[in-house]
């Protein structure tokens, strides 16, 4: 039920994005930073290879989501993995997640993350090369049901190599932070262009 519940969310924040041109209010364009911005503060690894992953303990009306709240991170598995796929002419592969804000905050997000004990960067967008922080600040898509008052937004979630990455999640009175592990994958085939023959039939 909740992995329904998510993909059809999904296509009503893609729709979102199509109609409104921001996905409600998903900013990935290079904006001034907001006056609470608070340092980047990553965690640890727990030891040598050792990703400090917690599980998604969340419970949201799209089932277990990343995150204490009032901001959720919803699409990892119960490990908190987060499956990437490659990009086609990128070295960034990424996958889509859903932000929930839920009622009681009504405020603006800032999310930005890097690798846990490595280099690796975290990227937020569809670009060929991402941004590096996802502001969030108009309303979002609010829910009417279950419960009412929730915000939603759809982000790609970038990075170039797999392992243990972190985002923080920042908002006016809150920060912290959501371990995951990337997966890499490779995308399959684009889709093929239909034949000007095929679509001149298609049109008959």
């Amino acid at each position: 039920m909740a992995f329904a519940r998510r993909r059809a969310w999904v296509a009503v924040l893609a729709a979102a994005v199509v109609v409104g041109g921001c996905g409600g209010g998903h900013e990935v364009a290079r904006v001034p930073p907001p006056p609470w911005r608070r340092p980047l503060h990553l965690p640890r690894l727990a030891a040598p290879g050792r990703c400090p992953l917690a599980p998604a303990h969340g419970r949201t009306f799209l089932g277990p989501a990343a995150g204490p709240g009032p901001v959720y991170l919803a699409g990892f598995d119960g490990r908190s993995a987060l499956p990437m796929f490659t990009q086609p002419r990128s070295r960034w592969a990424g996958q889509q997640v859903v932000v929930l804000a839920t009622a009681r905050y009504q405020g603006p997000i800032l999310i930005r993350g890097g690798q846990v004990g490595g280099p690796g960067a975290v990227g937020f967008g569809g670009e060929r090369v991402p941004e590096n922080e996802l502001q969030l600040r108009a309303p979002g898509v609010s829910t009417t049901d279950e419960p009412p008052g929730w915000r939603a937004w759809l982000a790609l979630i970038r990075v170039r190599t797999r392992g243990c990455y972190a985002v923080q999640v920042d908002g006016t009175s809150f920060s912290y932070a959501i371990v995951f592990e990337a997966q890499l994958r490779r995308a399959g085939p684009a889709p093929r262009r239909p034949s000007a023959r095929a679509r001149e039939a298609d049109a008959n």
